[in-house]
This record gives C-alpha cells, structure tokens and sequence, in this order.
C-alpha cells in the first residue's frame, strides 16, 4: 500500500479545484491516505471514529467521549449510548470532518501526535475550537459542538441555518462544516511556531496572535498592491492598556473582507485570518484566494527554517509510509489531560 517515494505529491495550494471536487477527501488518490480514511468509515460510534482517526495519526492521546457503542432497539436507528452519546451526531457529517482532518495530517506530519483528546459540548456559536500546543511540547486539544451534527430537527435547521448565512454573508471562508477542523488544525499549527522553552511567552503569543500577525502581515505584503498594503490600519501605538495591540494589524478597518482577502470571520485577528487561509486552501485548491497560499507557503517557510529545534526534531524521520495499515485498528491509546488549561480558539 506504499505511495511511490520518487512522486512528488502535489500540495494542497496546488491541487486542481476539479480533483477536489471528484475526491475532496482525497484528491491526490495517496494510498495510505486512502487507507486511514476508510478505517474512520468503518467504525460504528462517534468516539471509535476519533480515536481511529488519532491513531491514525501517532497521537498517543486518542480517546474522546464523543459516545460509546450501544446496540438500538430500533432497527432503524444507528447504535448510540444516550448516556455518552445526548447529541446523536450523525456519522456521515462527524466523519467527514475527521477525513479533512486525516488528508491534512498527511500533508502537515509535524501535526501528527499534537491534537490530543476530544471533548464534545452544545454552543450556539462556536462549531470547534483548540487549545495551544506551547511549541509542540503538548497536546492541543478539540472541542467539538457535537449538536450541530445531530440526527435531530434541531441539529438539522442548524446545519441548513449555518449553510444559508454563510453563503449570503460570507462569515467563513467554506461553505461547509467540513471544513472546520481544517480550521482548527490550522491553529495547531500556528502553536507549533511558538516558543516550545518558555510557557509564558509561548502562551502570551498564542493569546495576543503575535506569530500569526507576523506570518499575516507578510503573506498580505507580498500579495497586495504597494499602494494598498500602505493603507491597512493597525491599532493606535498610544493605547497603553492593550500594549500587545502595537503593530498589530486591525484587520477589520482595513476592509479585507470587502476586498476580498479573507472572510468575516478572517477579519477577526490575525489567528483567525491564519486559519481561514488553511480552510480556503482545503476546500479550493488552486483556485483559494492568493492570500491563503500566500499564508500558508509563509508558514511552511517559517516550519522549515525552525525544523532543527527539539520539538520538531522527533518528527525529522516520520514519512508518510510511516503510516502502517497494520497500526489502524489499534484502538487502545490512553487519553491525557491537558497540564492545565489554556484559553482555546475556535470557529
């Protein structure tokens, strides 16, 4: 099941928007990809589909409480156990986040191990989120709205609502919830670039988007006219109560929605800009706004450059073919909490 390793594998800003729309799990047809993704498939419970999909990826913090297999009374319902499982999350929605999730980890292999467990929750407005991974020395860590994939009504009209206002304002860059872990792996990735010896100022950047203000401002000064790059406004120097906010972009009052840079929810911060850009890369390919690339080959730089730090140096020797079907049904990883809690970020 190898991939041939004298094949270049096209990157995810430069795969066609057709292949994705053939195989948007999958474009590039990689084999192991294949293989882990159809183990998610196989399983029969939300919380088996998440630890499949953290095996999948070395994470050695692969459980979550997202539902154990119960067997239905009703024929025609699937297997949940109420107790664990209240939202009655639809498999096919679930799951089809946990393949993006996959084909990114495949792409990214310095997110392998960092995700960490999955916790679900009821919110009506964030969908997921992540917390730090302080340089790579932890796990992350989702939440994950588990109603807005329920089987019920409810969690129907909320995937229609979601789909309808998204389209018609442009609040996030996908149209689909598929994409939202994307998203969120995005801000792992983020994390990653942070100080891995200093866990005051690894989270202090993480809060105020300082290495994602500066991955942003370059990515926006390379793909902007030089005429308009001068007029994007920053927050006043002279605020002495928010001194994090010097230099930093105001994103909002620089219209980059209206121009067509990012999305509403892009405009947010720097952070949310950043992960926008790994989502619109997903979903569109080659055709993702130039921006987006623009973001995303300015942090492949940035990894690169960082690459012989200790934290990425446990990754030097992971390739993709490290990814051994025989590993994929392994399902006894032992989840670890979090050392304590971080503020976490979401969409």
């Amino acid at each position: 099941m190898a991939d041939d390793p004298n094949k270049k594998e096209l990157r995810p800003y430069e795969i066609p928007e057709a292949d994705l729309q053939r195989n948007p799990f999958n474009p590039t047809g990689n084999k192991s990809l294949a293989v882990h993704q159809a183990a998610i498939d196989i399983t029969n419970s939300p919380s088996n589909a998440y630890q499949q999909f953290a095996v999948n990826s070395l994470d050695e913090n692969g459980e979550s409480e997202m539902g154990l297999l119960k067997p239905s009374d009703n024929p025609k319902k699937p297997d949940y156990d109420d107790d664990w499982d209240p939202y009655h999350v639809d498999p096919k929605h679930f799951k089809s986040k946990l393949k993006n999730m996959a084909r990114m980890v495949h792409d990214y292999l310095e997110l392998a191990g960092k995700m960490g467990n999955m916790t679900p929750q009821n919110s009506l407005i964030t969908v997921m989120s992540t917390g730090t991974t302080r340089g790579g020395t932890e796990p992350g860590g989702l939440t994950y709205n588990a109603s807005i994939d329920s089987m019920s009504f409810w969690g129907r009209m909320k995937r229609k609502l979601f789909s309808s206002v998204n389209k018609k304002f442009g609040i996030t860059t996908q149209a689909s919830l598929d994409y939202t872990g994307t998203h969120e792996l995005g801000h792992v990735l983020n994390s990653l670039l942070l100080n891995p010896k200093n866990a005051d100022a690894a989270d202090d950047d993480w809060e105020y988007n300082i290495t994602a203000n500066s991955m942003v401002n370059t990515a926006l000064k390379n793909v902007m006219p030089p005429k308009e790059d001068k007029k994007r406004k920053r927050h006043k120097k002279n605020n002495a109560k928010k001194k994090w906010k010097r230099n930093q972009l105001n994103l909002s009052k620089s219209n980059l929605y209206k121009k067509g840079y990012t999305s509403r929810y892009g405009e947010t911060n720097a952070s949310e800009f950043f992960a926008e850009a790994f989502a619109d890369v997903y979903s569109r390919g080659a055709n993702a706004r130039p921006v987006s690339i623009a973001v995303v080959k300015e942090y492949e730089r940035r990894r690169d450059e960082m690459k012989n730090r200790p934290t990425f140096s446990g990754l030097d020797g992971i390739t993709d073919n490290d990814f051994q079907a025989d590993d994929l049904l392994n399902t006894s990883m032992i989840a670890k909490a979090p050392k304590k809690p971080r503020k976490k970020k979401g969409k």
